[in-house]
């Protein structure tokens, strides 16, 4: 059958080597007509032809099958035993070739018959085998002599249905035929019968010699005998003169070479190589010369025996390979051996030491029991004794402080025992105190318990189950369990969502579940979520992060009880703890009462959402803490857990203005609305990181100068480098001294405003270099404008100076522009060199009062409050600091229009005069409380102002030794000038002015 591809791509000048690509099959045994081939490695073959030829060609070398030489006999006999539809009958119903295939033969008429031919099953379908079929059918008639059928084939799933129309033939004239073409047909067949006789009795004694070979070969199994029984049985039974098998493989990581020889040396004659080769790898070759067959017959007993002598040698070369294993393997055992008996030697040794390193580590855990433990429960006890008795004599803060304090030792005491209980489930010591008691009522108080901390999240929490449930329990580790769920249920549950603890009654166990419907869990985190120090993804709620061994704990205590706890994430989202508790527990001893045994770990006393850091009424989470008089800085606060942030804002309060933010995300919105003067952030928080948030606090435009200091658990110094990267200045290893947080940030503070001033400096240099020349160009002109003005006004007509008349309102014009061009000029050389007169001292009220009649026709329209507390003397220039405060009410009126009021404030406090102006307008952003002091900078519209006047008066005020600045308190913004007073030190401010 697969001849006919063979002639066909010989025909068409094509290497026949692509049709047994991927076979299993060597070229020589597809080519040899005695031998069978699995079915896959037929459809591997017709798919290899597929891609040169098509669907007429499959039917075409279908049909050139019953030309083929190997059906000649068949020809012959067919012709002197059948007629057309008997011979079709004979091959649908005699079987094939193929032994997977089932035929079926109908006969619908006359001339028309139908052939059913299926695969069975458990073989895939071959639509091309079913194309070589159509072919055969067609031309099938030819072998009778008549013309070729007509045939129509229908392909199905798992077959084909062949509807045949055969050529009119036979009868009494077949029979006549036959008659007179019998003695010359049967002369043909005979001697086509005697050839074919011949062949089979040469293949059989080529399959005799075979099975001779095979059988000699097949019972060696080390390489030299296979290599000497193959060499022996060529000469022996191939009766070949000489013949050499030569070795060349990888075995494992050596390389075998070895070869064997037999027979007699022929120098007259070449050798025959012949390759030995798996589909894996070549193996080596034979040499064979001479011998007493033909050469087609030699040809012939190779294809038949060399995949035998293949598949010995390959079999030799794995036993070899399996010899040197084993040799290898004993070796190594023999190594291991010795290993493992001084690493027994070594165990042996230290036995002593191990045992003395657990008493250590017993005796540690019961110190830290007895030293650790009892000044927390110290502290705890007075605390609440301090506010039992005296909170209601204490403000506010101390009271805040010292629940702040109550709360953190609880909570550090909560994680100390819980470290021990670790310990001793570690070491196989945890023992309960199991009583039987009320399961249902104790559910429902620890809930209740949870209940108002749930209500401040917008959470609901409820119970489900019966109302009372007796079993045997511990009563403390039970407490523990399910405060650590619903710890863990409201810090991962958003506003919003619910939590849910269910009991539910069974026959031997009873099953505790806390359902939430948060943020879930990663399947990979639901794998190792039990084991200690495990923590799992960032989260985006605030205070997330906890110390990894609440859900160790849990299952601690649970397996103690002998039950189980596991962990579920419904489809829709959330999470489901399921605890399982047996209705009895077998063997449990209870806790020896004599307060020295570490197995006495488990509390009587019950835990609530104090101790794991949950309180019932949170501070909000972005606050803003006003000082209590006037700041000279703006600092952010970024910190996730509330504590901690809580004490910080409330320690720099009493120096700064403090904005807290509870993450990055909350503290970046504070910080683009504020623009404070410093950051304080932590490194590890929810939604955005500390250092992402260094970053983009550095980006902002008013930030730049602004300096950021980092804070950490970590001190490792890659740590320290990322945040010295993301810009900080700072870096400060909690927990840190107040003392020394302060000092850090009047440091930066004060080296922020140097950094200002030096920022101002230099801008007022420019300012100077370009108002020395441009003051002269202005004052000239405007001097000449005023000068003309009045000249020209009393050379006018009356009628013409009238204030009605368009002439008189020109040299209105004309004179205001004139006096605003001086006024500028005047400004710029004040800049530059100062028109200041010497220092004095002069009453504060002198001051205002003068103040106050520069800008009297500006007030016309507004209310002036006054709270003049001091009325002492100020040391200075009187007609620029009278100038400076004009210039700040001037400003007021402006801003607020008519009908508002401006207030004047003085007070003096701590060697210094404080000048405060305000007024019921706006105020200044908070993005521009700055800026308004850069030259040329203004808010008014154009042509309304130079934005030199808060400049200047900036500079004249600092000149005096005091402070300009904006600031804020109970919602409203004013300007304060901060001044010295005189008696803090004249002399020294005489050399500034």
């Amino acid at each position: 059958m697969l001849d006919l591809f063979f002639v066909e791509a010989g025909r068409c000048h094509l290497s026949e080597d692509f049709l047994a690509a991927g076979t299993g099959y060597s070229l020589a045994a597809l080519r040899n007509k005695n031998e069978r081939i699995e079915w896959g490695s037929y459809l591997r073959f017709v798919a290899n032809a597929r891609t040169v030829w098509g669907d007429d060609d499959f039917i075409r070398l279908g049909g050139s099958f019953t030309k083929s030489p190997l059906m000649r006999p068949f020809g012959v006999i067919a012709r002197l035993l059948f007629e057309t539809k008997e011979l079709y009958r004979w091959i649908s119903t005699g079987g094939g070739m193929f032994t997977n295939m089932k035929t079926e033969f109908v006969d619908v008429g006359d001339q028309r018959l139908v052939v059913h031919v299926s695969i069975e099953e458990g073989y895939p379908n071959c639509p091309e085998f079913f194309l070589l079929t159509k072919g055969g059918f067609i031309e099938l008639p030819t072998m009778l002599g008549f013309a070729p059928s007509q045939v129509e084939m229908k392909l199905s799933e798992r077959g084909a249905r062949y509807e045949i129309e055969i050529p009119r033939g036979g009868g009494a004239l077949a029979w006549l035929r036959k008659a007179i073409t019998w003695p010359f047909t049967a002369r043909a067949a005979a001697r086509e019968l005697k050839d074919a006789h011949e062949q089979l009795q040469l293949q059989a004694s080529h399959l005799s010699d075979a099975h001779s070979i095979h059988e000699r070969v097949q019972g060696q199994l080390d390489l030299v005998s296979t290599l000497e029984a193959i060499a022996r049985a060529l000469v022996e039974v191939g009766r070949y003169d000489e013949a050499r098998v030569e070795v060349s493989a990888d075995v494992e990581t050596r390389r075998v070479e070895h070869s064997a020889r037999f027979g007699e040396t022929n120098v007259r004659e070449d050798f025959r190589v012949v390759p030995l080769a798996t589909a894996r790898r070549i193996l080596g070759q034979l040499r064979l010369r001479g011998g007493t067959n033909d050469f087609a017959g030699r040809d012939a007993l190779l294809d038949l025996i060399v995949p035998t002598l293949t598949l010995a040698v390959d079999r030799a070369l794995s036993f070899q390979a399996v010899a040197d294993y084993r040799d290898n393997l004993e070796r190594k055992v023999a190594e291991r051996t010795a290993e493992l008996t001084a690493a027994n030697e070594r165990i042996g040794s230290t036995l002593e030491e191990l045992m003395a390193v657990q008493a250590t580590r017993q005796r540690l855990f019961a110190n830290i029991n007895h030293e650790i433990r009892i000044p927390l429960t110290l502290i705890i006890n007075g605390t609440s004794i301090i506010l039992n008795r005296y909170g209601s004599l204490m403000d506010d803060k101390a009271r805040t402080v010292l629940a702040s304090v109550d709360d953190s030792t609880r909570r550090l005491l909560r994680l100390v025992n819980d470290l021990l209980l670790l310990a001793a489930g570690q070491e196989k010591k945890l023992k309960l105190t199991p009583r039987r008691s009320d399961l249902g009522i104790a559910l429902r108080l620890l809930v209740a318990g949870w209940t108002g901390v749930a209500d401040n999240r917008g959470l609901r929490l409820g119970y489900e189950g019966p109302r009372t449930l007796h079993t045997v329990f511990d009563g403390a580790a039970l407490d523990r369990v399910i405060n650590n769920l619903l710890s863990n249920a409201v810090k991962f549950t958003p506003a919003g969502g619910t939590i849910e603890v269910r009991l539910v009654d069974g026959d031997l166990a009873v099953e505790i579940s806390v359902r939430d419907s948060g943020i879930g869990i990663d399947a990979e985190f639901r794998r190792r979520m039990f084991e200690r120090f495990e923590q799992g993804r960032p989260s985006v709620h605030a205070g997330a992060q906890g110390s990894g061994i609440g859900l160790s704990l849990v299952k601690e205590l649970v397996e103690a009880h002998g039950g189980t706890v596991g962990v579920e994430s419904p489809q829709g989202g959330g999470t489901i703890f399921v605890v399982s508790l047996p209705r009895s527990l077998p063997e449990v001893a209870e806790v020896e009462d004599d307060g020295k045994d570490i197995d006495k770990l488990v509390e009587a006393r019950a835990l609530g959402p104090a101790d794991f850091g949950q309180q019932i009424v949170d501070p909000p989470p972005e606050e803003l803490l006003p000082p209590s008089g006037t700041w000279g800085a703006t600092i952010l606060v970024a910190e996730d857990d509330p504590e901690v942030r809580g004490a910080i804002a409330r320690m720099l309060a009493e120096e700064y203005r403090v904005l807290s933010a509870p993450d990055g995300l909350a503290a970046l919105h504070l910080a683009r609305e504020h623009l404070p003067d410093l950051l304080i952030s932590d490194v590890g928080m929810p939604g955005m990181e500390g250092l992402e948030l260094t970053r983009r606090f550095r980006e902002l435009s008013g930030s730049r100068l602004a300096p950021v200091i980092l804070l950490s658990a970590y001190s490792d110094m890659d740590t320290r480098l990322q945040g010295f990267d993301a810009g900080a200045v700072d870096y400060l290893v909690k927990p840190v001294a107040p003392s020394e947080l302060r000092a850090r940030v009047r440091s930066l503070i004060a080296l922020r405003s140097l950094a200002l001033k030096l920022r101002e400096t230099e801008k007022l240099a420019a300012l100077g270099v370009l108002s020395a020349g441009l003051a002269h160009e202005l004052r000239n002109p405007a001097n000449a404008l005023v000068n003309a003005v009045h000249p020209l006004r009393e050379l006018l007509p009356e009628e013409f100076t009238r204030p009605e008349a368009p002439t008189a309102q020109l040299l209105l014009v004309l004179e205001r522009c004139a006096e605003q061009i001086g006024r500028l000029s005047r400004q710029l050389l004040g800049v530059r060199r100062g028109d200041q007169q010497g220092p004095t001292e002069q009453p504060l009220s002198q001051l205002i009062s003068h103040a106050l009649l520069l800008v009297q026709p500006l007030l016309k329209d507004v209310e002036l409050r006054r709270a003049l507390d001091y009325d002492g003397a100020v040391c200075g220039s009187a007609p620029m600091l009278a100038q400076v405060i004009a210039n700040l009410i001037e400003n007021s009126v402006q801003a607020i229009g008519a009908g508002g009021w401006v207030r004047l404030a003085t007070r003096a406090e701590k060697g210094r005069v404080h000048i405060e102006v305000g007024d019921s307008g706006p105020g200044v952003p908070a993005h521009l409380r700055e800026r308004v002091f850069e030259p040329f900078f203004t808010t008014k519209p154009p042509g309304q102002g130079t934005g030199l006047g808060l400049t200047i008066s900036r500079q004249i005020v600092e000149e005096h030794g005091g402070q300009l600045a904006i600031r804020e308190n109970a919602g409203r913004v004013f300007f304060v000038i901060d001044l010295p007073a005189p008696e803090a030190g004249a002399a020294g401010r005489r050399g500034q002015v």
